[in-house]
């Protein structure tokens, strides 16, 4: 495990020093941390701050400028925190990269650009879930706002659907001019807002499992004078509830 100083651990981390000592201060753990007493250092109460830090996160910064290749990390060694220049671990043919590599991802078009990003970020938040010792099973349902097929560090996977998630969307009309009245999706409403999974069953009966509405959305047209509507078309969202 490696560790740096604050002044070093706030380029990687890409916050203000500030924000990490207010950190500490509240004791928190997005940003792990050691504190070491008696470390001989103009400091109050000589205590000096290490945050834990990974090699990928160093080699990227050193890589894009942010860091030299001799930058100071420490480790620890017969019971002590030993700083060592991050060469030195690594060796410095390791930590360099060609002008079109540095290049390559500002050759990205935005929307490129953006994809990579969110990769990224989804990489990071697993990896300080594997530090707090979650499970995949959770980050998964934490994140599954993500995309239902989005694998992380992975191609996007396809899907059957009659396996992993399932929606379905419906469109349809009512007949307000004929018995639907001006309040026909009302009912549809009160189910969505219920939260709840119901049954499918197709007008021929087949069975197409439980399934909760997620979106409603309804349009109207050919008004009369005092507001009412003629026609109106509407379309349901719904998707699979496998908890039966």
């Amino acid at each position: 495990m490696l560790y740096a100083e604050t002044a070093v651990a706030s380029v990687i981390f890409n916050v203000s020093l500030s924000a990490l000592k207010e950190a500490t201060r509240r004791n928190s753990q997005k940003y792990p941390f050691i504190r070491i007493t008696d470390a001989k250092v103009r400091s109050r109460g000589g205590v000096k701050l290490l945050f834990e830090v990974e090699v990928a996160q160093i080699t990227s910064c050193i890589k894009s400028g942010k860091l030299d290749s001799d930058v100071g990390v420490c480790m620890l060694k017969d019971g002590e925190y030993s700083q060592i220049k991050f060469s030195e671990i690594v060796g410095k043919n390791s930590t360099k990269t060609s002008e079109s590599e540095r290049i390559s991802y500002f050759n990205l078009s935005q929307s490129e650009q953006e994809s990579v990003n969110e990769k990224l970020k989804i990489l990071k938040e697993w990896d300080e879930y594997k530090r707090a010792g979650l499970s995949s099973k959770k980050f998964c349902k934490d994140f599954n706002s993500i995309s239902a097929n989005e694998r992380i560090s992975n191609h996007p996977a396809l899907f059957r659907t009659n396996l992993g998630s399932e929606s379905i969307k419906i469109d349809a009309h009512t007949l307000p001019n004929n018995g639907d009245k001006q309040s026909a999706l009302k009912p549809l409403y009160d189910l969505a807002s219920a939260g709840l999974s119901y049954v499918l069953v197709t007008g021929y009966g087949k069975y197409l499992g439980k399934f909760v509405i997620t979106k409603i959305s309804e349009s109207q047209a050919v008004f009369t004078d005092n507001g009412l509507f003629f026609t109106q078309g509407f379309s349901l969202e719904l998707k699979r509830d496998y908890d039966e």
